[in-house]
């Protein structure tokens, strides 16, 4: 047999004789030949696609050779789906850059996308087992013959492995993997993170880019092309986007769970569901499905994509995590530094609460903005979160332990915030309400925050009912009583407190035999538990007699208000303010029984005292004067009111301003006052400035202005001007229907007006037969109430 013959790659033409054995000849391998620059992005383009408020042509200017720029968001607000067209808007315009795509998630990733990069690109050394990837990777972007290109790290939200030697390099070498990227100068580099901090190595300041929630006219342009349709309602496509806060993965999610199941869900159905409660909330936004274009380990569901940012941040910093959930109670607007600095983060003795020095607290914060989760105000002492954002964390504090915890610390910061009493604290109460109609939802187990929560309830119906709320403050005032029955029986002091405030509410909004009902209940219990001369007892009867006066029982109202001053002078003397009050509350019954020189005198006496007291100018004396003006109009002294009032209102307005209650009570007597004396534009345009104000200050339903649009269409009636005080009449009862019911006796009363009216334009009395009435509850100033 043959010896076998073999010629290696240096055989340069040696010949050969004759030979009976094998032959091989290996040539040498032929060296790759480069591809032509191309794309390794693993996702196809989206046609979809809405360039979020221009970003891409702020791209276009930060990108040239050696830039570093960094997408930072939440998760799912589009930083991947921004830089995908990015990457393919680069290969149309310039089909000879390269576009490289990393996923940068972990180190395993990272390092497969740099193999498999070295692999499409055909970089020569990438098959030698003792190669170092990163170095091949390296020289390859900085060798001028790969001229340009586009590097992109995808969802580089724990940075930390880049600034480590890589292990599973078989060089050894010292060097961080970031260090083979940290010199690339001839192409750019683009990062999207959810964690600003992740990119603070990398990328200067200025050169992040944050990718925010889009706009609204973004939003709904990005749902109707992904339904594939223009819905018809546009408003209910604007509800919509408005719900999901205008986030891309959220409005995808939307779409494509409307489309998967039409013609039997519509916009308006999906809507419906969705503001139905939480847990209708968490089911649609936990459906996963259409996003196409995100990476495998990344979720098509907006919460599940919260999730991982909270375990992030919960990884680093445990005490930002409990900052969040604390925060995720309040309305997610304007939560305010100090609700959530208070010590009573500390203080629950049914906690392990640590304390929370400035220092970690503003890390905390730092930490909390970085991951996008909330943002600060304009004025930098305040913090909004996104709703969904919002919704997401309350999701994920139901599964933990110390949901019970977190519950009872939001009702300590905001109870220990809210004013004490409310009543001159306005601005703050009304700061705090949207808060507080968040703390309604919650009902604290544990006794110390059941405490809290009703007290927190009670301060808050109280700024309500001066409000005009009357909802709220029913529904408030009834809660707390509830719970303070619960916690203390129903004779506690506290109890009774709630339950007055709710008796006033049903005197404020007419339900006069309702309230009635209540207080003669609170009243027997208080002298049965406290004693009949106890000051909650006497103020209970005092209450009473207010409502005696309402329903008419002026004799009755009469012998209590009697008795309660007697008993106010023999404990605080002629002087004290509670005795004042009394007069004051009396006389009103004086001049509605007509016995207006009783009723003078009496309103004179407090004048006097409060002037001496307390100033001219005070508001408790000017306040006494508006109803002194009111006597002298009973009394038919019409210039001596006018002259008297519009004292009164000058005094207010430098005083406490022109929005102040007293301020507008004065400036209503005036009107009344121009009225009586057929002054009536003068009238009328008071009325209107009084109206406009109270709608501006008080809002737009409380009962001021109802009073006022009747005040000013019974006017119009009575000056000729029928259709236009028509017109004001039925406002006013559609706003009357709105606030107190259709059923609601002023409702019934209005609606009765308007039926005269309207029979009398058609021919059966002429409005000179018609007399305005002067309302004599309209005028009251009632004092030590509720």
């Amino acid at each position: 047999m043959g010896t076998a013959i073999h010629f290696g790659d240096g055989n340069l033409g040696i010949q050969v004789g004759n030979s009976s054995g094998t032959i091989n000849f290996h040539a040498a391998a032929r060296p790759e030949t480069p591809p032509a620059p191309l794309s390794t992005v693993p996702f196809r383009r989206d046609p979809d696609f809405v360039n979020p408020d221009g970003l891409l042509d702020l791209i276009d200017q930060k990108t040239s050779a050696g830039a570093r720029i960094a997408f930072v968001g939440l998760g799912g607000v589009g930083k991947s789906q921004l830089a995908i067209e990015y990457s393919y808007l680069v290969r149309d315009r310039s089909p000879e850059t390269w576009v490289l795509w990393i996923h940068a998630s972990n180190v395993t990733r990272f390092e497969q996308s740099c193999q498999d990069i070295a692999e499409q690109a055909k970089i020569p050394g990438r098959k030698d087992p003792n190669a170092n990837i990163y170095k091949i990777l390296s020289d390859w972007l900085n060798n001028p013959r790969t001229k340009h290109w586009v590097l992109i790290f995808d969802n580089l939200d724990q940075e930390e492995f880049l600034f480590t030697t890589p292990t599973s390099q078989p060089d050894h070498s010292s060097r961080s993997i970031w260090s083979y990227f940290s010199r690339s100068t001839r192409g750019c580099l683009i990062v999207t993170t959810r964690y600003r901090a992740a990119v603070s190595k990398i990328v200067e300041d200025d050169d992040i880019i944050p990718v925010e929630p889009m706009s609204e006219s973004h939003a709904v342009q990005l749902f109707e092309k992904k339904l594939g349709t223009r819905p018809s309602a546009r408003a209910e496509v604007l509800d919509l986007v408005s719900a999901l806060d205008c986030m891309p993965l959220a409005l995808v999610q939307a779409a494509v769970y409307i489309k998967k199941r039409s013609p039997r869900t519509s916009v308006k159905q999906y809507l419906e569901a969705f503001e139905a409660s939480d847990e209708d909330k968490i089911r649609l936004l936990g459906f996963e499905g259409g996003q196409q274009r995100r990476d495998e380990e990344s979720r098509s569901s907006i919460l599940i994509t919260c999730q991982i940012s909270f375990d992030y941040i919960q990884e680093r910093r445990p005490s930002a995590t409990d900052l969040l959930s604390v925060m995720s109670f309040f309305d997610r607007q304007g939560i305010a530094e100090n609700l959530i600095r208070y010590d009573s983060l500390k203080d629950d003795p049914d906690s392990s609460g640590s304390d929370r020095t400035f220092h970690n607290f503003e890390e905390d914060i730092e930490l909390l903005r970085d991951y996008s989760m909330i943002s600060v105000n304009a004025d930098g002492m305040g913090f909004e979160m996104h709703r969904l954002i919002q919704l997401a964390i309350q999701n994920w504090l139901k599964t933990q332990p110390e949901l019970e915890l977190w519950t009872a610390r939001f009702i300590c910061c905001l109870e220990e915030a809210y004013p004490c009493p409310p009543d001159d604290n306005w601005a703050e109460c009304q700061a705090l309400a949207p808060h507080v109609q968040r703390a309604v939802l919650y009902t604290p187990k544990t006794t110390y925050g059941l405490e809290l929560w009703a007290a927190l309830l009670f301060y808050a119906a109280v700024f309500s009912l001066d409000r005009g709320n009357f909802v709220a403050a029913e529904m408030m005032a009834e809660k707390s009583a509830n719970a303070r029955t619960e916690l203390h029986g129903p004779d506690s002091q506290e109890t009774l407190s709630s339950l007055r405030t709710l008796a006033s509410v049903y005197h404020a909004r007419g339900d006069w035999d309702m309230a009635e009902s209540l207080q003669i209940q609170l009243m027997d219990s208080s002298r049965r538990v406290l004693g009949p001369e106890h000051h909650d007892t006497t103020r209970h009867l005092t209450n009473l007699a207010i409502t005696y006066g309402s329903l008419g029982k002026l004799e009755q109202a009469e012998k209590l208000q009697v008795q309660i001053l007697d008993t106010y002078l023999k404990s605080f003397g002629p002087e004290h303010s509670r005795t004042l009050g009394a007069m004051v509350n009396l006389s009103i019954t004086y001049r509605k029984q007509g016995k207006v020189k009783e009723a003078e005198k009496l309103q004179l006496r407090v004048i006097h005292t409060r002037k001496r007291i307390k100033g001219t100018e005070h508001i408790e004396t000017l306040g006494t004067l508006n109803l002194l003006c009111h006597t002298y109009r009973y009394q038919g002294r019409l210039q001596k009111a006018e002259r008297s009032q519009m004292q009164a209102v000058r005094s207010l307005t430098e005083t406490v301003g022109l929005d102040h209650p007293a301020t507008l009570h004065g400036m209503k007597t005036l009107s009344s006052i121009y009225l009586d004396q057929g002054r009536f534009e003068e009238a009328e345009r008071l009325r209107f400035q009084h109206m406009d104000i109270c709608k501006r200050t008080l809002g737009p339903d409380h009962p001021y202005v109802l009073r006022d649009m009747k005040a000013i269409a019974q006017n119009l009636y009575s000056s000729g001007r029928v259709q236009d005080a028509l017109q004001m009449m039925i406002e006013c009862v559609q706003l009357s229907s709105k606030t107190l019911g259709t059923e609601h006796r002023k409702t019934i009363n209005l609606i009765s007006i308007m039926g005269n009216w309207q029979r009398n334009e058609d021919g059966s009395s002429s409005p000179e037969s018609v007399e305005t009435p002067f309302n004599a509850q309209s005028d009251e100033n009632i004092e030590d109430y509720p």
